[in-house]
């Protein structure tokens, strides 16, 4: 599984809610919601899949991560833990363009020496 908790902004850590997710595998919506009050919106991903995950919200840049869920063994499925993503939400302006974040903003893939699926934070922000 995977739980994502959308802050609004890397200054305030203000979380928002109406936050629009969805999760795309094979060209398929597999998953959609809203945030909720304190910005967070969990999602069930089966594994064996690529999903890009995209954040969207009215006023606000989109961004998107790419969730790759494929090389975990299935003895260690089931101990594999949640990943949490937190994504900063920005609105347009002078320094940060909507275009400038057209393509993913980071990669989580399974690392199996830790037996987590994981995305380097600093790409998140």
């Amino acid at each position: 599984g995977s739980e994502m908790c959308i802050r609004d902004s890397y200054y305030s850590g203000d979380k928002i809610s109406g936050i629009n997710i969805s999760a795309v595998a094979d060209g398929k919506t597999i998953a959609s919601g809203t945030s909720d009050g304190k910005g967070e919106y969990k999602i069930v991903l089966e594994y064996d899949k690529e999903y890009i995950i995209t954040f969207s919200k009215p006023g606000f840049i989109t961004k998107k991560i790419v969730m790759n869920t494929f090389g975990v063994p299935d003895k260690r499925k089931q101990k594999v833990p949640d990943m949490v993503a937190e994504i900063t939400m920005v609105q347009p302006n002078n320094c940060i363009k909507a275009e400038m974040l057209d393509k993913p903003i980071g990669r989580a893939k399974y690392f199996s020496n830790k037996n987590v699926i994981d995305c380097p934070v600093s790409l998140l922000k």
